[in-house]
């Protein structure tokens, strides 16, 4: 056995011994790590509060950690693989709002690490939206922005802004209505509110519609109550719960499309290419 092989269980059993031996309070999280050989860090080397950047600005990761083994640097910035060197540089390109993640590894296990930074500025109201719905049936929806002013596109708006969050699968539509933008997705986050100026998600409804029914397209009804159609019927959404109650018709279309209100009443466009006028607001199942 060569000295390398020796060191790992030599190296847990002083880590055992000196456990079983210290007291609750000295016996701290950092103090185990040290104590296993997981990479220690320096403290006060990676930001322990989140950044808020200017478009333009650079900020410097270096982070100095220190292990008995060779240690490994894996750097993401929202999910995508960045870099393996043991600093990384951030950029402050566009206004974005990005989370940071380190992982710090050697052959004993893992140490990550996360920081979140803001790129003031960010200002969506001087074009319009694409709804992007991805990959039909298993990626997340995402999107686009046209900028009148310099006709030019930026994609994966939502996820830049929401520190690498995803809309759900299959995304549908995008609706205004009082200030905000409702997202409807066909399954997980089934709807999303969001800043239009700023695309930040305000709140996010996982499973909005019983297991099965798909969201297609967010209507709003009042101050009070929208519809959201779905795939075989569709549901009048209370907007202070959030709950969801079908509206009863007699029919099952396999599909409902568009619709508009108009003077309280549903005006719904399905796939039998027919108009059905329904009061919503007076119909339950």
């Amino acid at each position: 056995m060569n000295l390398k092989q020796l060191f790992k269980p030599l190296l847990f059993l002083t880590a055992a011994f000196v456990i079983a031996s210290c007291s609750t309070d000295d016996c701290d999280l950092d103090h185990l790590e040290k104590l296993q050989g997981l990479p220690a860090l320096k403290a006060g080397t990676f930001p322990e509060e989140d950044l808020t950047l200017n478009v333009g600005e650079k900020y410097v990761y270096s982070p100095k950690a220190s292990s008995p083994l060779d240690i490994y640097y894996q750097w993401y910035q929202n999910g995508e693989d960045m870099s393996t060197d043991p600093s990384f540089t951030f950029n402050a390109e566009r206004p974005s709002r990005s989370k940071v993640i380190l992982e710090l590894s050697n052959d004993l296990g893992k140490v990550t690490l996360e920081n979140k930074v803001t790129v003031r500025g960010a200002d969506y109201s001087k074009g319009c939206f694409i709804i992007n719905e991805g990959w039909y049936g298993h990626g997340s929806g995402s999107i686009s922005y046209y900028n009148y002013d310099n006709n030019s596109i930026e994609h994966w708006c939502y996820k830049n802004q929401n520190f690498g969050d995803e809309l759900g699968v299959t995304s549908q539509s995008g609706t205004l209505w009082n200030g905000k933008l409702y997202v409807c997705s066909k399954q997980n986050n089934q709807l999303v509110i969001v800043d239009p100026k700023t695309l930040y998600a305000e709140k996010s409804i996982g499973l909005l519609l019983p297991s099965g029914r798909q969201a297609y397209e967010f209507i709003p009804v009042n101050d009070q109550y929208a519809v959201v159609t779905a795939n075989g019927d569709f549901y009048r959404i209370d907007l202070n719960t959030f709950e969801a109650i079908r509206i009863s018709t007699g029919s099952t279309w396999g599909g409902c499309g568009s619709g508009i209100v108009y003077q309280d009443k549903l005006l719904l466009n399905v796939k039998s290419q027919k108009i059905y006028k329904i009061d919503i607001l007076n119909s339950a199942a």
